[in-house]
Formats: C-alpha cells, sequence, structure tokens
C-alpha cells in the first residue's frame, strides 16, 4: 500500500512539474532509423520539434544479440565500403541535446561511439541506467579499439567523451531532457539494466505521454525482478511504440531446465564434450548459473570440468559479479534472490578459493585440449566469431561431441544451419583477406534449448504489455520481422478493436500532436566538398615518404586547406598552411611533408589494413578510405567518397 502511494505521488510529480514548468515548442514527431521496415537490430528513434532533438537508442544494424527468424539484410541505405556501423547518421545531429539508451545490447549501444565521433560538438548527456554503465564500459575499451574504419587517433578521445558525457540514472528518477519534455525509466525484466523510456511532452499545455517499450523480457528472468505492470499502467501513456521480436510466437511447450541438465548429465557420464555457442552477455551469465545451481543440487555431476571462452564473456561476468555484490545490487534491478544467494560467486572467479571453471582462450595451436574438459560455453551464439567458430570447425563431425543450442541464430549462421537439421554445414573464415566459404559433414548430436533462454516477450506477453496502458490510443510497432509485426498486429486488433497502429519503415515519421504518419524525407548528409580521391600505402620508395594521400575538392567552391587534418590508426597530421583546392582540383600529401624522420606522431600508413580518414578544421570527418588486404607495391587504391 505505501509503495502504490510512493509510485502515485511519483506519477503526480511528473505529470505536474511537466505542465507548470515548460511552456510548448513547434509539434514534436519522431523518426525512424532502425529496427523498423521488417528489421530487428539497429534501433535508433529521432523526436524532434525541428530546433532540438533527442535520440531513443543508437544501435548497431547488425548484432548476434538480436533474436529473430530469417536472414540477415542490410538495414537502411548504406554507403560505406568499410561497415555499416561507420555510415553517416542520416539525420541532423548537431540538434541532438541528449541520447537515451534502453540498454547495452549492440543493436541499440553499438554505434554510440560512432556517434560520438561523427559530432565532435554534441556535447549533451548520455542518459543509461547504472546497470546498462556497467555491463557498457565492461568492453568499450575493446569495442572502440576493434572498431574497423574507426580513426585510431581519436580513439581515446571518444571514449574519455563518452566516460564524461554518460548519465546514470536509476528507475523511475526524472530528468529534463529539453525544455518541453521530461523523461524517466521503467524496469522491463530483458537484461539486468533493460528500462522503457517515458517521455513526457508537453506542447501548448497539453501533455502527450510516449512509451518507447526498449526489449520487453518473458517474466522469468532468473536474476531479474518482476516487470512492474502496475507501473507502467500508471504512466498514462498515449503513444506506444513497442517491439515485436516474437511477435507470432506463443511458447506453449517450452522445453524444461530438467531437459537441459538431463543433457548435461549424460554427455559427461558417456564422455561426451559438451559446446555451448551463446552470447558474451547475459546469456553467458544464465548459463553459468544454471550449471552452478546443477552441481550444487547434484544435478550435475559435481567433477564437471568447464571452460569458458572469451575477453569479453569475461570481461561481463565479472561485472555481474561486481554488480551483485554492490550495496544497491536490488534498486539496479536484480532480485532478492540474485542479490543474497549470489550465485556467480562461487564460480569462475579466481578470487574465490571454490572456482568450477576455467577461462580459456582456444586457437589453431591448442584446439585439441578441449576435449580435456566436460562442457565448453563460448562465444558467439551464432557460431561465427571467436572461439566458437574454431570449435565448430574442429568438432562438428565428431560424433563424441554435443552441441547445444541456447540463442536464436540466423539461417545462415553455422548454428542457424545446425538448427535446421542440415547435414553439411558451411563456415566463412577469411583467406588473405578473402571471405571463402569452406563445409565440413556434421556427425555431432545437436540438441536446442532456444525458449527457456529467451529474453525476448512472446506475443502473449507482448499483449499484456500492450493491455497495460489504459490510455493509450496508437501503437507503433517496430523490432521484428514482417512476419512478427504483422501478426502483432492482428492480434492487437483482435483485442483492442480500433487501436491505431503504425508499422514504420526506414525514415518514416510520426507527428505527435496529429497522430499521422510523415512520409520519409532525404536522408540528412553534410556533403563534403573535399574527399579522399586515392591512397598509396606501399611504394617501392621509402617510407613513409613515398606514401601519398591524394585529396579532391568535388565541390563548387574553392576550398582552403588550412586547419583540415587526416589520421588513420597510426598517428594524426594536420595541415599548418594555406592550400587552395579550385573545383575539381587535387592534391597529393605526401608522408614526407608531414612525416619527418623519427616523427612517430605523423600518420604511417599500413600495408595490409588501415583506414585514413579526413576531418574538416571542426571535427567533422568528411571522407575514410579503408583497407583490409595487403596492396602491391605501387598499387594505388582508388577511394572516392
Amino acid at each position: 500500500m505505501k509503495a502504490s502511494k510512493t509510485i502515485a505521488q511519483f506519477f503526480i510529480f511528473v505529470v505536474l512539474t511537466g505542465v507548470f514548468a515548460f511552456h510548448g515548442f513547434p509539434s514534436w514527431q519522431v523518426f525512424f532509423y532502425g529496427a523498423v521496415g521488417g528489421e530487428v537490430a539497429g534501433s535508433c528513434y529521432y523526436l524532434t520539434n525541428g530546433t532540438d532533438a533527442v535520440l531513443i537508442d543508437c544501435g548497431s544494424p547488425f548484432s548476434e544479440e538480436v533474436e529473430n527468424e530469417g536472414e540477415r539484410k542490410v538495414v537502411g541505405p548504406r554507403t560505406d565500403p568499410c561497415t555499416t556501423d561507420a555510415d553517416r547518421f542520416p539525420f541532423d545531429g548537431t540538434k541532438v541535446r541528449a541520447i537515451l539508451i534502453t540498454h547495452a545490447h549492440a543493436d541499440h549501444i553499438g554505434r554510440l561511439h560512432w556517434f560520438i565521433l561523427q559530432y565532435p560538438d554534441f556535447t549533451g548527456p548520455i542518459y543509461m541506467t547504472p546497470a546498462t554503465w556497467e555491463i557498457y564500459s565492461a568492453t568499450l575499451d575493446d569495442t572502440i579499439q576493434y572498431a574497423d574504419c574507426f580513426p585510431g587517433c581519436l580513439k581515446t578521445t571518444v571514449k574519455e567523451r563518452i566516460k564524461n558525457q554518460k548519465e546514470v540514472v536509476f528507475p523511475l528518477v526524472a530528468f529534463s531532457l529539453v525544455e518541453g519534455v521530461s523523461a524517466y525509466f521503467v524496469e522491463n525484466g530483458h537484461i539486468p539494466g533493460s528500462v522503457s523510456v517515458i517521455i513526457n511532452i508537453v506542447e501548448r499545455n497539453e501533455v502527450t505521454t510516449i512509451c518507447f517499450s526498449g526489449d520487453i523480457g518473458p517474466g522469468n528472468h532468473p536474476f531479474l525482478k518482476d516487470i512492474p505492470y502496475d507501473v507502467f499502467s500508471m504512466t498514462q501513456a498515449d503513444i506506444l511504440v513497442v517491439e515485436s521480436t516474437y511477435g507470432d510466437k506463443s511458447r506453449d511447450n517450452v522445453e524444461t531446465v530438467e531437459e537441459f541438465y538431463q543433457v548435461i548429465r549424460e554427455s559427461v557420464k558417456n564422455k561426451k564434450l559438451v559446446i555451448i555457442p551463446t552470447f558474451a552477455l547475459d546469456r553467458t551469465q544464465r548459463i553459468l548459473a544454471l550449471l552452478a545451481e546443477g552441481i550444487r543440487d547434484g544435478k550435475i555431476p559435481a567433477t564437471t570440468k568447464i571452460a569458458v571462452g572469451g575477453k569479453s564473456s569475461r570481461s561481463i561476468t565479472e561485472k555481474y559479479v561486481e554488480m551483485m555484490n554492490c550495496k544497491d545490487c536490488e534498486r539496479m534491478g536484480f532480485s532478492t534472490k540474485f542479490c543474497t544467494e549470489k550465485p556467480l560467486n562461487e564460480f569462475c572467479m579466481e578470487e574465490f578459493q571454490d572456482a568450477r571453471c576455467t577461462w580459456v582462450r582456444f586457437s589453431e595451436t591448442n584446439i585439441a585440449e578441449a576435449k580435456n574438459y566436460d562442457v565448453i560455453v563460448t562465444p558467439s551464439g551464432t557460431g561465427e566469431s571467436s572461439d566458437s567458430q574454431k570449435l565448430l570447425k574442429a568438432y562438428v563431425g565428431d560424433p563424441k561431441v554435443v552441441i547445444v543450442q541456447v540463442g536464436w541464430a540466423p539461417g545462415d549462421s553455422p548454428m542457424g544451419q545446425l538448427g535446421a537439421g542440415k547435414r553439411i554445414v558451411e563456415i566463412e573464415e577469411e583467406n588473405n583477406g578473402q571471405k571463402v566459404k569452406y563445409t565440413w559433414r556434421v556427425n555431432c548430436i545437436f540438441y536446442s534449448f532456444h525458449d527457456i533462454f529467451s529474453g525476448h516477450a512472446d506475443q502473449r506477453g507482448l499483449l499484456r504489455f500492450v493491455q497495460t496502458f489504459k490510455n493509450r490510443d496508437t501503437v507503433i510497432i517496430t523490432h521484428g520481422n514482417e512476419g512478427c509485426r504483422d501478426a502483432l498486429e492482428k492480434a492487437i486488433n483482435e483485442k483492442i478493436p480500433g487501436l491505431k497502429i503504425f508499422k514504420p519503415n526506414y525514415g518514416w515519421g510520426f507527428d505527435i500532436k496529429t497522430r499521422s504518419p510523415i512520409p520519409p524525407k532525404e536522408s540528412y548528409q553534410t556533403e563534403p566538398q573535399v574527399v579522399i580521391a586515392a591512397v598509396l600505402p606501399n611504394p617501392r620508395g621509402l617510407e613513409p615518404d613515398n606514401e601519398w594521400v591524394e585529396l579532391m575538392n568535388i565541390g563548387p567552391e574553392r576550398v582552403n586547406l588550412n586547419g583540415w587534418y587526416i589520421c588513420d590508426n597510426a598517428g594524426i597530421y594536420v595541415i599548418d598552411r594555406d592550400i587552395y583546392l579550385e573545383p575539381h582540383q587535387s592534391i597529393k600529401i605526401y608522408g614526407r611533408e608531414y612525416n619527418p624522420i623519427r616523427d612517430k606522431k605523423g600518420v604511417w600508413l599500413a600495408n595490409d589494413r588501415d583506414c585514413v580518414h579526413l576531418f574538416k578544421p571542426t571535427g567533422e570527418e568528411v571522407s575514410r578510405c579503408c583497407w583490409k588486404r595487403r596492396l602491391d607495391p605501387d598499387e594505388v587504391l582508388p577511394c572516392g567518397r
């Protein structure tokens, strides 16, 4: 009773402060630049009134954490020759005043560092929950360090900006975004730290409340509190932006944990190696806690030897242990049981004497050592990267090996092919800079326990979420393939006849005031006047003396290059004198000009893998040129834009 009164007082406070503290701007609109049009990954929603903007999520268009049926496709218009994450954002990022992150999965936060790079003048707050920051920070160094095409000279700068601009906010703590707009978070049970975002917009003394659902959990996460449906019902949300990952699924016949234990138990008894490719974030920790519980309860032999692979798996698990043992454990969204029983303390942590497993990285030279263990928990869940690819290549044809699937994998991935029952699997790997697919015959034993570990609500869970909001008049369905969002639309229409439903495609918008769709505008692009036309990284003569980067003016006006700068993974050099380029004129900048002998600060182009970036004096990147193979002597690499 006391908790309900406190919650009620909170919501009265949010509404009243919104009404009396703010006055209205021109009509607000939200535009959708990811996780729409039948796609799951790449969540990125741009809320703007034409003057100011707020970004809800900044996700990568590719992420193995997402769960969806069908093949992967490119999301939205892509132009960059190197990697989709490096694309320019299709909106005016200079108007963004704040960024809100729903959770730490890459399809919701994976492009944050690219936004920070592309908009050096952005100084606003980046709001996220404490648990989201802890998880994200665990791998932030590696995320930036190993990002393809990311300027090496600016990696430290971008990382420090993210750390300085992040604002950790506990759920149900209201904060102001811009004049007329406030927000708060509500836990949604997907992974630790995951939330829905509630935004209150005041226009002409009228309050409109929008709920961006983020990813909704199934309600049975062993580490987290129950989803607070009573809180959601009190938000008085008018518009719901809701995910539909499993909008067409019903989990009526879910595998059981006892069946999972039986597979592990019998495999260990029969001396068969169990390989569990899984996601480094949350799924690994759930598997480890379940194995620890099984050993403790006698459902798995106490002698079971377990190995865990992957640097990110270890870093994130250590963060889970820190959060589990901190004084704010429950306030961060974890359940009382998780915070008191501490299931990960006895597992895989070097500081605990009863550690039950070994952290290991597998390579071509030590892959045979995998047979020294009973169970190997390895990233990634699709089987395409890191240790899991090496393990699958080595053991997919071994009848004494059991491979267990615990999450979704796209149909063309190794785990997706195994899940489809294929007897021959194709595994892609890099050979001399080229992607080559090799085939392996399947003789291993395969089991799937996808549903019991899923982090997403099924159709019934999504319907319950929508029905919780009594004042809603519009539902915008995102984050699901065509079949999933169509099925959810049909189910909503049957349960709540007459409700307005909008299923946006990439670039479409929605007017908050009129409740009407907005056709896509042309993507916002800052058209560069000067581009990198070509590079010569591997001259026959001295390096870097004879290396060069050719710059070309493709604009209609004369440009002075004084203050412009170029950087690659080795360093940065600034053009410190007047160099005028007429329209269509080009100039070659040689390494000897800006890389004097023994100067370690300049750019030394790598022969086999590098990216060269061109920046205006304002810090805005206008062009880049990347290569991922060893270039022949005197081979000129054309770049264009």
